[in-house]
């Protein structure tokens, strides 16, 4: 599962930050880390990240973005926004394009990142599910999903279940050639991808029944295991 977890800040005087492993976790010592909620653009070790922060709370992440897709949001794949944007309008009107393209709706940026943990099986998270401390991954936030908008209309959707713990579908698992879509030149290719890998076609989204946050944005009022944490650009 090529994906990546947001990754931790905390204060300099704490320690010096590196990245810890692949998903781009910044661990700096015994104390909590805080995240930095005014992020855009998060480049960890193997992959990309794109945050947006909604009125409504939580945080929504697009992982790996490939350039296909920040031409499709608008952005330049030369000069990526490292910030989000100031103005919540704005910032809500980005969170719907980023759900478009098949990013998750988290409650918080912290389980977000407890979910990479769990999917890196990282043994304290693995105990805090085992000790039923934390909810196991729901499927929306285990699925893997890939979204691709022909220029003839309709949409294109690739999901499926991930050897994360807990496997809930294992007759839909990832398959081996899913990286596929990174070869895409633009997004009439994408989509052409993600029909080979197993896709499936829908004229239009309100059609779409999957496991993802697709139509999110007009049904989501609560949070997968939890309250949707408030945050505010400061």
């Amino acid at each position: 599962m090529f994906t990546t977890s947001r990754p931790r800040t905390a204060e300099k005087s704490d320690c010096e930050a590196q990245l810890s492993n692949p998903r781009g976790r910044i661990c700096c010592g015994p104390k909590e880390p805080v995240y930095d909620t005014t992020q855009r653009t998060i480049f960890a070790l193997h992959s990309i990240l794109l945050s947006a922060w909604p009125s409504r709370g939580g945080v929504i992440e697009l992982e790996g973005p490939t350039a296909v897709d920040f031409t499709h949001l608008g952005l330049d794949p030369l000069n990526p926004p490292l910030r989000r944007d100031p103005d919540q309008a704005a910032e809500d009107r980005f969170c719907q394009k980023l759900l478009a393209l098949g990013a998750k709706w988290w409650d918080s940026p912290a389980r977000s990142s407890f979910i990479g943990e769990v999917d890196d099986l990282d043994s304290r998270a693995m105990l805090a599910l085992d000790e039923d401390q934390a909810p196991w991954p729901t499927m929306r936030e285990r699925v893997w999903v890939r979204v691709g908008w022909p220029s003839d209309g309709g949409l294109w959707v690739a999901e499926f279940d991930t050897n994360m713990p807990d496997i809930q579908d294992e007759e839909n698992l990832l398959p081996d050639n899913a990286p596929w879509v990174l070869l895409a030149r633009n997004m009439d290719e994408k989509c052409e991808i993600i029909k080979r890998i197993g896709g499936k076609y829908y004229e239009k989204l309100a059609d779409y029944e999957g496991a993802a946050f697709l139509k999110a944005w007009e049904e989501k009022t609560d949070g997968e295991v939890g309250p949707l944490l408030k945050t505010t650009y400061s």
